[in-house]
């Protein structure tokens, strides 16, 4: 093996360790996209059972006077489980975090930022908006709703480079 041959063998190998450095380096402090996590469970408050001898039930849930048909406890938490916090700048033009609840909304029983979270009024569709604000690496928003019928989320998302996982996790068939 000549020079020429070992120097060429040496380049590829400089290379090689070059790429591998670049690709763990950029792994462990490069821009990587922001991630949360869309969490929630929806409760039914009234079980289908038990029902009087003339087929209703004598349970009633009322919300502000209101009676409720088949009220449901809505819980969801949107948690930031990126690798950085997620500034306010990142809402995408100072719009919010939207979450469609698609059943008609009585209102909001507990939340975790009062300051930044604001829901559609009762008797309308459940809209609730979290942000804009400084949404911190592992904090979590959570609300709680009382809304009438199944609800199906659906959400708006805003945030610039950050990706959603979301899922339901429904207890139909639990009661409180």
């Amino acid at each position: 093996m000549n020079l020429s041959d070992t120097l060429a063998v040496v380049g590829i190998l400089v290379g090689v360790a070059a790429i591998v450095v670049g690709v763990f380096a950029a792994r462990r402090w490069g821009t990587r996209r922001r991630r949360v996590l869309l969490n929630w469970t929806a409760t039914p408050l009234i079980p289908p059972e038990p029902l009087n001898h003339a087929g209703r039930s004598d349970l009633k849930i009322t919300y502000r006077g209101i009676e409720v048909d088949d009220p449901h406890l809505v819980e969801f938490s949107l948690k930031n489980l990126g690798p950085s916090d997620i500034s306010s700048e990142t809402f995408d033009h100072g719009e919010a975090f939207v979450i469609h609840m698609n059943a008609k909304m009585y209102g909001l029983t507990a939340l975790s930022h009062p300051n930044s979270t604001i829901s559609s009024t009762i008797g309308l569709d459940g809209v609730v908006k979290l942000g804009p604000e400084l949404f911190r690496q592992g904090q979590e928003w959570m609300v709680s709703a009382v809304v009438e019928g199944i609800p199906e989320l659906t959400f708006d998302n805003p945030l610039i480079d950050t990706d959603v996982i979301s899922g339901p996790q429904r207890r139909h068939s639990e009661v409180l």
